[in-house]
């Protein structure tokens, strides 16, 4: 039986755990487990110790290929119906929803590439996207052209932009693959840092700032620390001497990501980046990746509820009561 690498509970010396309902959590036994545990970085790590700080190099800003991949126009979280989630969580994973938001995450990558330019940055713009109403393709991908002629009107706009009805890969890990693929296909740009956003992160302006690096970064940065992970993966920036490193070692985790369809699917990309060396957050402090559960000083997720107080605290009893369960079994909580 296949089980996700990311959701191996592990003892206190390192041997897989029985679960509460005493199926064995590894894959193929001990040994085997063992094997792949020392090949595999999708591994989910506890967010604990001091977080790394971001490296900068005295390098001046150059290229940057700013890229919006993703489900656009999503409604909801990806988790439909999952036992003992909240009612925000419940909600069916769609690419229907309402367009004002969607169009205000575009808003704000739009200010995001105007500061970049006044930050001397160089920046080439992306958009690999899956939405499946024909009439909001139509929508986004108008939008996309209309930022791509102020920033690169020499450019054919359709080359810079993928967008599919489906989702074309079976899982995250794969997907990210895909894209970073796609952006290595323009030999013009091999050159370039990559920043590698959601499409439905609506950027706030403390992350827009944020973003405007006065030097380029060496290291991987990511949004900030998670509540039981070391990384959250809205957000990614790869330096150019990183770019085949990463995109290796996305290609090693794929063959072992699980479905996309899965409410573990989210943890692929947190697990990869909380174990990539050197990778660093953007904000000290530690939020849930998802702004449905939790609201947090970088961004919102379009089309999802904003919690009130009331429900981020509930939210965050939870989680402490299960990470006390987890420790005083000796389980490491994914």
């Amino acid at each position: 039986m296949f089980v996700p690498l990311c959701f191996l509970l592990l003892s206190a010396n390192g041997r897989p755990r029985e679960q509460s309902d005493g199926a064995l959590v590894a894959y193929g036994g001990p040994e085997k487990t063992a094997r792949l545990l020392a090949n595999v970085s999708s591994i989910c790590h506890p967010s604990t110790g001091d977080a790394p700080v971001p490296v900068f190099s005295d390098r001046i800003p150059g290229k940057l290929v700013v890229v919006l991949r993703g489900e656009a126009f999503r409604a909801g979280s990806m988790l439909t119906g999952v036992t003992g989630r909240t009612a925000n969580d419940s909600m069916t994973r769609q690419t229907n929803g309402p367009p004002e938001e969607q169009l205000l995450a575009l808003e704000a990558v739009d200010h995001l590439l105007h500061k970049l330019s006044n930050a001397t940055w160089k920046p080439s713009l992306f958009v690999d996207a899956v939405v499946k109403p024909a009439n909001l393709s139509d929508l986004l991908r108008t939008r996309a052209n209309q930022m791509l002629r102020t920033f690169e009107p020499r450019v054919a706009a359709d080359d810079r932009t993928r967008i599919a009805a489906e989702l074309q890969d079976t899982n995250q890990i794969g997907g990210w693959l895909s894209t970073l693929h796609w952006i290595d296909g323009f030999a013009d740009l091999s050159d370039a840092d990559l920043l590698v956003m959601r499409i439905d992160l609506i950027a706030k302006a403390s992350l827009i700032s944020s973003l405007a690096f006065a030097t380029r970064p060496s290291s991987v940065i990511f949004p900030f620390r998670g509540m039981n992970l070391n990384a959250t993966d809205a957000m990614a920036f790869i330096p150019q001497r990183e770019r085949e490193r990463f995109a290796e070692r996305l290609s090693r985790d794929a063959q072992f990501a699980i479905p996309a369809d899965s409410e573990a699917d989210s943890r692929g990309l947190h697990c990869l980046l909380g174990a990539y060396p050197g990778a660093a957050p953007l904000l000290e402090g530690k939020f849930d990746a998802n702004s449905e559960k939790m609201v947090n000083p970088l961004y919102r997720l379009a089309g999802r509820t904003i919690p009130t107080r009331e429900e981020q605290d509930r939210y965050l009893y939870t989680e402490r009561l299960r990470q006390l369960r987890g420790a005083a079994e000796g389980v490491v909580v994914p």
